[in-house]
Formats: C-alpha cells, structure tokens, sequence
C-alpha cells in the first residue's frame, strides 16, 4: 500500500468504525499498531537497538 492510493477520510465523529480500520490498517502496514494499540511497551524492549526502535515509532 502506497501513499497515494492512501485515501482516509478525515474523522468527522460520525465515521467512527471505517475510520478506525482504515487506520488500523495503515499502521499495520507500517508496523506501528503494536506501538499504538499498547501491546508493545518501552519496558518489554530489551537491546538499546529495540528501545531505539520503539522511541522512533512512539513518536
């Protein structure tokens, strides 16, 4: 998936559920829902590598 066939409609409070999987979605694309969805935290990345990974990610 690239960037430009990448079209998410703005949440606008009444799209809730296409919004949130098209989202989810691009950063799984992206691996970063592990990041986002809470399942991986700072404290479970052992090697200075890992935390660096993870402090590029969160941001």
């Amino acid at each position: 998936m690239d960037a430009s066939s990448l079209r998410i409609s703005k949440f606008d409070g009444t799209n809730f559920h296409a919004w949130k999987f098209k989202m989810q979605m691009v950063l799984e694309e992206r691996d970063l829902w592990e990041v986002v969805s809470g399942e991986i935290k700072a404290e479970q990345c052992v090697t200075q590598l890992d935390q660096a990974a993870y402090k590029g990610k969160s941001k």
